[in-house]
């Protein structure tokens, strides 16, 4: 299945019980590794340790059959490789996959890339994660190390979230590649990674007068909308006991229209129980609306 190859030259050793790598007789430090000491990683120290190894080897197990399938195209009988099927036959890729399971390194960190696809132009960095939640930020950190390491210019990551029925191909944008070797710099002179300052002081204190007086507004919105809904049950009230469907009266040059929304039913799909029962039925008929990225804003106080 795999097409036009992609392949990186190294030397490394990779013991897998102990998941360690070695270059020449070297232990590298793995992404993994790395993003734990810098902080960038999940922290699952509060999960109790049964729960923690059960994850584990349910992980392994769908990495193995999806890099089975993806290599060898061996048939499994998991709905995780199914949909993974399904999904690269839908967007076009089942003859996109250019490398699986792809060791990467440089003299200190190594890594190893669960997927790349698409067109030497437009290169897509894959990693599949079958935990119930989805770090996007610690992914984007593990896709832009392998990326740095791989050493080839990939604007677009992906997280393929596979658990069970559940499929979902997540976009992870990319650090900055300068960001990256900035972690890595800091790893080898022995210092904690900072991320470098987003905003400067002034605009901090500018946002957070804009973002306070935003919070005051929405509050006085919801004691405006409270006396609104206060108004409209007493409408309600009136209009049934007169029998009225319309009221209209006029102020200081104003209409003012009162309409009775009589009770009836609203009808809806339950996608969630479509998408569990019939997984092809829901992504046959699915619609996906694009979205544009957008930073959001919040402020409370320090306690």
């Amino acid at each position: 299945m795999i097409n036009n190859e992609i392949k990186f030259k190294t030397n490394i050793i990779f013991d897998a019980d102990k998941h360690r790598y070695t270059l020449n007789g070297k232990e590298l430090i793995s992404a993994t590794q790395l993003m734990k000491k810098h902080k960038l990683a999940p922290d699952y120290t509060s999960v109790d340790s049964e729960t923690l190894t059960s994850a584990s080897n349910y992980g392994s197990f769908v990495h193995e059959e999806l890099e089975k399938f993806i290599k060898n195209d061996e048939i499994s009988f998991t709905s995780e490789v199914d949909n993974f099927n399904f999904w690269l036959k839908k967007n076009k890729l089942f003859d996109k996959i250019r490398a699986s399971e792809l060791m990467v390194n440089n003299d200190h960190f190594a890594g190893c890339i669960d997927l790349i696809l698409g067109d030497d132009e437009n290169l897509i960095i894959a990693d599949f994660k079958t935990t119930s939640v989805v770090h996007k930020d610690a992914v984007s950190w593990q896709l832009s190390i392998y990326r740095n390491l791989l050493g080839l210019d990939i604007k677009k990551g992906l997280c393929l979230h596979v658990k069970g029925q559940l499929f979902e191909a997540l976009e992870i944008p990319l650090k900055p590649v300068e960001e990256v070797e900035k972690l890595f710099d800091a790893e080898l002179k022995g210092e904690l990674y900072k991320t470098s300052d987003l905003i400067e002081l002034s605009n901090i204190e500018a946002l957070t007068t804009l973002q306070m007086q935003l919070m005051a507004m929405e509050e006085t919105r919801k004691k405006i909308e409270a006396r609104m809904e206060a108004f409209k049950e007493y409408a309600m009230q009136e209009m049934e006991a007169r029998g009225l469907l319309t009221y209209k009266v006029e102020y200081n040059g104003i209409e003012l229209s009162l309409t009775r929304i009589l009770e009836g039913k609203r009808e809806s799909v339950d996608t969630k129980k479509l998408q569990a029962e019939n997984p092809e039925i829901y992504e046959q008929y699915k619609k996906t609306t694009p979205t544009k990225s957008y930073v959001k804003v919040s402020c409370k106080p320090i306690e």
